[in-house]
């Protein structure tokens, strides 16, 4: 892959719940010692009350207005908040059947180990596996959701001469991950 290393002080990272990408955020700003976050950071408050509008975009702007980040989410409705900072988006489109494998181990995991995941919410097996709200049917709702919006984002941001890079497996992540670790090499 031929990108310049510039290209990588801001990153916004979508695909489906459960399809990993948090975990290759928090890689990434390692890697590239950058702040990471979450939107869903910006969105939940304790005991999982959404934020007002206005309190996510304050916080969103603030993080987005940063000179580097990693961010990753899928709250496309903010997306002409994020995307015009962003100079690299990276698109974790993963098959439905390795989707549901992540989110349901990790809910479960969650769930037994009471991780606190942010702003003091906890998932629970209740929540997570025999609610309306459940993070498995939301990953079931939006999965062909995403498959039909994202192709369009990306033939956009390409056709605007922005990087736009789709990973269709996790082992793609790896080595592009191996890549940015290895910062002499990318080129």
């Amino acid at each position: 892959m031929n990108t310049d290393l510039s290209l990588l002080k801001r990153i916004y990272i979508i695909g489906t719940s459960g399809c990993g990408k948090t975990t290759l955020g928090r890689q990434l700003a390692e890697a590239l010692r950058c702040e990471h976050r979450q939107l869903d950071e910006f969105y939940w408050n304790p005991g999982w009350q959404p934020v007002e509008n206005e309190v996510f975009l304050e916080r969103l702007n603030a993080f987005v207005a940063q000179d580097s980040w990693i961010l990753d989410g899928n709250f496309r409705r903010y997306h002409p908040y994020i995307l015009p900072r962003a100079t690299m988006i990276i698109w974790l489109d993963y098959s439905f059947p390795r989707i549901m494998y992540r989110i349901i181990k990790r809910t479960f995991v969650r769930s037994v180990k009471k991780e606190q995941l942010y702003n003091g919410n906890f998932e629970t097996i209740r929540k997570g596996f025999f609610s309306l709200d459940s993070i498995i049917l939301w990953a079931v709702k939006t999965f062909g959701q995403h498959r039909r919006v994202y192709p369009e984002l990306e033939r956009e941001r390409k056709a605007a001469g922005e990087v736009f890079i789709r990973f269709s497996h996790p082992r793609q992540a790896e080595e592009f991950l191996v890549k940015i670790q290895d910062k002499e090499n990318y080129t």
